[in-house]
């Protein structure tokens, strides 16, 4: 009986459903809070991303290899020679860059 007083609280005024008691309500309420918090996080994280690429400079290949700071490049890559492409280790294509990250699990 404690435990569904704890649960539930029984109307008094003849209401004709239960409703949620104070732990139930609290704990929601965290959670919300909780995930509210990371969609937040996560949405501020990549609207910084999105504005720092797009009031980044445009400049042509050869001028991005001497910059040090974000640069846009717009076009296709090809390597200079034909024996300076790679092979991506998972797909198995040519390219001249590639990045993974391989984690194992257990």
């Amino acid at each position: 009986m404690f435990i569904q007083q704890l649960v539930w609280t029984i109307p008094l005024a003849g209401g004709s459903r239960p409703e949620w008691g104070f732990w139930p309500t609290l704990l929601s309420g965290i959670l919300t809070a909780w995930a509210a918090k990371h969609v937040i996080t996560i949405g501020v994280t990549e609207a910084k991303d999105c504005w720092r690429i797009v009031t980044a400079d445009r400049v042509a290949i050869d001028e991005a290899i001497a910059v040090s700071e974000l640069v846009q490049i717009k076009g296709c890559v090809h390597p200079a020679q034909p024996d300076d492409a790679v092979t991506s280790p998972i797909l198995n294509k040519e390219c001249v860059a590639y990045q993974c990250n391989v984690k194992k699990h257990r």
